[in-house]
């Protein structure tokens, strides 16, 4: 009987072996990836945010040197000149401008859309732009420079909202909404300063591949601009060259969430990290995660 039971046990065991190891063949071919690391790993994320980072203050691309660029055009100029200026150099197909004189606020709409080779953006924003006598004084003007005495010597400019999309060699992008506001002082001077009074917070998402690997990335950026300065536009030229002719510092931060297709494999990973930007001479100093990276400031591009 002992050895019959034995036998029987034997027999019940390898059935119990066999489903065991039909059960993991089944499961084997699941598209998620039990270990995210064999997908990718932190270093390749921090890559993808600084890449987002990137993007995110390009002047061809729609990012922040962008609306700074509008800025400057908008506090070196009147609204007349200055509207002209922006459907001249950013391509925008309408520019709108009304003023509230009660207020002293311009409410400015910009709608642009370029189309290239290897990139293109298409953009809507609204803008308020104040022209004060003093920095800090409520005293405003309806123009940076009016007859006599009356030169206004700063700017507020707020970005009410934003919305649209960029492609470009590695990055295709899509803006939810952007919004932010800055003081800009010594308009009426050679040498322009400007500088956060919000945080500019742009909503968005970007599709990344490279690598064989298709990523994209659902964030929010928070950026403060510190001490930007830019010589006075002076003429149309002025503002191609902008984004190589600024310097100053960005400081922030990126919360993303991650989701990484390689292969048949897929993982999803998160990242909530400070950031800062070193701007001089057309090249962004990127500094993330501990790491080091740099980025062109036009094309709104990692080197």
């Amino acid at each position: 009987m002992i050895s019959l039971l034995g036998g029987e046990m034997k027999h019940n065991l390898l059935n119990l072996f066999m489903v065991l190891m039909l059960l993991l063949a089944g499961t084997s071919g699941c598209k998620k990836d039990s270990n995210p690391a064999t997908v990718t790993d932190m270093g390749s994320i921090t890559e993808d945010a600084a890449e987002s980072i990137s993007g995110a203050v390009g002047d061809d691309n729609g990012g922040a040197t962008n609306q700074l660029g509008e800025l400057m055009q908008l506090s070196s100029q009147n609204i007349g000149s200055a509207a002209v200026m922006l459907a001249k150099t950013n391509g925008a197909t309408t520019v709108g401008a009304t003023y509230n004189p009660s207020t002293g606020w311009w409410t400015i709409t910009v709608d642009t859309s370029v189309t290239g080779i290897l990139r293109s953006a298409s953009f809507k924003r609204v803008y308020q732009i104040r022209y004060l006598k003093n920095a800090g004084d409520t005293t405003s003007f309806i123009s940076n420079r009016t007859v006599g005495l009356n030169v206004a010597t700063a700017v507020q400019f707020v970005i009410l909202n934003g919305s649209g999309s960029a492609k470009t060699l590695r990055l295709n992008h899509q803006l939810q909404s952007v919004t932010g506001a800055f003081l800009t002082t010594g308009i009426n001077t050679d040498t322009v300063t400007i500088n956060s009074t919000q945080p500019y917070i742009r909503v968005g998402s970007d599709s990344i591949t490279t690598r064989n690997a298709s990523r994209m990335l659902t964030h929010t950026l928070t950026m403060n601009f510190l001490n930007i300065k830019s010589l006075r536009f002076k003429t149309i030229a002025s503002r191609s060259q902008f984004a190589t002719a600024f310097s100053g510092t960005i400081t922030g931060n990126i919360t993303a969430n991650i989701q990484v297709i390689k292969n048949s494999l897929y993982s999803e990973r998160s990242i909530n990290k400070d950031f800062s930007i070193t701007i001089n001479g057309g090249q962004g100093t990127i500094i993330l995660n501990g790491k080091t990276f740099t980025c062109k400031i036009k094309e709104g591009e990692m080197n």
